[in-house]
């Protein structure tokens, strides 16, 4: 049998801890109650049930919780339910017997003596740290961050910007923004320390500056997106913006970890919700704008990152310091005036015949403004197999399972109807990915028609690199070239074969 873990033999430990304290008041109440010793076997079934499910909730072990209010509320919460759902699953078994849970008032003297021994347990495990010796240490990430870009391994830096990662990387987040303010006077006349996101505050800059820095985490600008805009109007060409603040993957771990299991799913579906969908949908964006003042916000890191390339920034550094998530970026070009689509279904333009572009109507699979970053994706992961980009983050959960099984490309029919695609050919590209092929392929691809199923279907084994891609097409449009309607048909029924018998998938 495997050694248990500390962490695990401390939740048991917890676990028999509390089984003892309830079955002792269900037995003291009962001896006093009915003057006579009782069944101990019933109140120790009882007991058993009440434990176990504090074990699965993790209720007494209060590094669950962030804070001692947080761990007092939740052993409230969650004896009033398992005191409910032990009555109620003693009474369908034993409708006549007559229990102790008949009476109200054991709960309260339970959750008192929890919450006493969790405040005791609290206080000592900073003044004995033999009691934990295995201490926990969470550390809060995000999905793809192996590969990610970091300020100071790049060669070009800011003098107070490096100072200030620095100091960033040594402290917690609280200290280093003291450490910011106290010390601004020498940074440079170019360098703005600005203590909220407001674009306001860089209407009247007197002169151009070559670092922007804010105090404020991204998750309380109120606007965004013009904040970044403005940033790009007073910067140099070549001058920095750095932010910083919590990704929703990481706000999703942190809540988690603090609540009890069970509890913390019901918390990460509700704060989903309310910080992520409502603000979303144009009924309900003023109402969530006028309660929250456009604080706590949930910004996925794709999404952070695609506003600062929509504002014309390229990202020089996009790192996690001390469970703090940080972005920096230098101003590379003007902003974008294209609108993000935030709709289940997306529009992309792509190359069509002759190099027109095309709307190409997709299901969505990526986070919103995913499709500013695709060069800064393709820069930190570079290709897989099959020429499509590896370890791509800006996919999210839905989008992969859609794409495994082509349901992203399903709205792709109405092109097809409107005659910009056919259903067989090659794949419309979109500049980033069309720039990556041979000036020979570049022309060959543009003189036909693209289609919903590319050749890269019919070939098996499927090509793995994006050299293989463009042969795939190459033999594809030759063939096209002098049997069109007999080679789309052919290479129809080859991908059926392959997708249906071989199963081969979109990635």
């Amino acid at each position: 049998m495997k050694k248990l873990r500390h962490s695990q033999k401390i939740l048991l430990e917890l676990g028999l801890i509390d089984f003892l304290l309830v079955f002792a008041v269900f037995l003291i109440i009962r001896l006093v109650v009915q003057g006579g010793f009782p069944r101990w076997t019933y109140l120790a079934v009882t007991s058993l049930l009440w434990a176990l499910i504090g074990i699965l909730t993790h209720k007494l072990e209060f590094r669950c919780f962030a804070t001692k209010k947080k761990a007092l509320c939740a052993i409230v919460a969650i004896d009033v339910v398992i005191y409910a759902f032990v009555y109620l699953i003693w009474k369908l078994v034993f409708p006549e017997r007559d229990i102790l849970l008949y009476q109200i008032w054991p709960l309260p003297v339970i959750v008192a003596l929890e919450c006493l021994f969790y405040l005791i347990w609290y206080q000592l495990e900073y003044k004995v740290q033999c009691l934990y010796d295995g201490s926990l240490n969470v550390t809060y990430t995000e999905r793809g961050m192996d590969n990610a870009l970091q300020y100071l391994d790049n060669v070009s830096k800011n003098k107070d910007l490096e100072a200030i990662f620095m100091n960033m990387g040594e402290s917690n987040r609280t200290d280093a923004c003291h450490w910011i303010r106290t010390h601004q006077q020498e940074f440079s006349s170019k360098t703005l320390i600005l203590e909220k996101g407001e674009g306001k505050l860089l209407e009247h800059c007197s002169q151009p500056l070559d670092l922007i820095f804010c105090l404020q985490p991204f998750n309380d600008f109120h606007h965004f997106n013009y904040f970044v805009r403005k940033a790009n109007e007073v910067l140099v060409e070549g001058g920095i913006i750095a932010l910083y603040g919590e990704t929703s993957g990481m706000r999703r771990n942190r809540i988690q970890y603090e609540y009890p299991k069970g509890i913390n799913y019901v918390v990460v579906a509700f704060d989903y919700l309310w910080s992520r969908v409502i603000p979303k949908l144009a009924t309900t964006h003023k109402l969530y704008m006028r309660i929250t003042k456009g604080r706590h916000r949930n910004f996925p890191r794709v999404e952070v990152l695609g506003r600062l390339a929509k504002a014309g920034f390229t990202i020089c550094g996009d790192e996690i310091q001390n469970g703090t998530f940080y972005v920096s970026a230098v101003k590379s070009r003007k902003p974008v005036t294209s609108h993000p689509s935030y709709g289940i279904f997306v529009r992309l333009p792509r190359k069509g015949k002759n190099g027109e572009m095309i709307g190409v109507y997709k299901l969505r699979t990526m986070y919103a403004y995913a499709e500013y970053i695709q060069d800064y994706t393709y820069k930190i992961n570079g290709l897989e197999e099959g020429g499509k980009i590896k370890d791509d983050f800006r996919v999210n959960f839905l989008g992969r399972f859609c794409r495994s099984r082509f349901i992203d490309e399903l709205p792709m029919f109405i092109n097809l109807f409107k005659g910009e695609l056919k259903l067989v050919g090659v794949r419309p590209l979109s500049d980033h990915y069309f720039n990556l092929y041979m000036p020979e392929m570049q022309q060959l691809h543009l003189s036909v028609k693209p289609g919903i199923f590319p050749p890269f279907y019919y070939e098996y084994p499927t090509p793995k690199t994006i050299e293989e891609v463009q042969e795939s097409e190459r033999r594809y449009i030759e063939q096209y070239r002098r049997r069109p309607r007999y080679t789309d048909w052919h290479y129809f029924w080859g991908m059926v074969r392959n997708i249906v018998f071989r199963r081969e998938r979109s990635q």
